[in-house]
């Protein structure tokens, strides 16, 4: 296959570095239909909507690796323009209503309005466009914690 076929085929992979914690929104894409998941929108969701827009993507779910503060701040702001289901393991749900950290950098609970619609589970896979991607429960860092291969 040439080189620019290759090119063509290979996922869309964006990262979006956002809030006081620097962490990392992804934005994980097919190439031929554009469709997308936004993985852990933390923070700064005008600079999220807007790299979705520039790359023409159309999201297709909304993705928590884990439920901190860090990695769900942007959720509602991101829901409201893309209303697409919202996806976390069920043991990092209460997460999103925590008052105690909400409190902690000012802000109130919930931290995340909306509830999730999808609750993942290990051996999950989620499929949009051309792509897949397999949910692997991975509890340490929190309870519900998950990596997507």
């Amino acid at each position: 296959m040439p080189e620019n076929e290759q090119e063509q085929q290979r996922p869309i992979v964006a990262s979006i570095t956002v809030g006081i914690f620097q962490e990392n929104c992804y934005l994980y894409a097919c190439p031929e239909t554009r469709e997308a998941v936004i993985i852990d929108p933390g923070d700064e969701a005008p600079r999220i909507l807007q790299q979705i827009e520039a790359l023409k993507l159309i999201p297709k779910y909304i993705i928590n690796t884990h439920g901190h503060i860090d990695h769900i701040g942007a959720i509602d702001a991101v829901s409201e323009i893309y209303p697409v289901p919202l996806a976390i393991h069920p043991a990092d749900v209460y997460m999103y209503t925590e008052e105690r950290t909400a409190r902690r950098y000012g802000l109130k609970a919930p931290l995340v309005s909306r509830k999730p619609d999808i609750l993942l589970e290990d051996g999950d896979i989620i499929s949009f466009g051309t792509l897949s991607l397999k949910v692997l429960h991975t509890p340490g860092h929190t309870p519900g914690g998950i990596c997507l291969l």
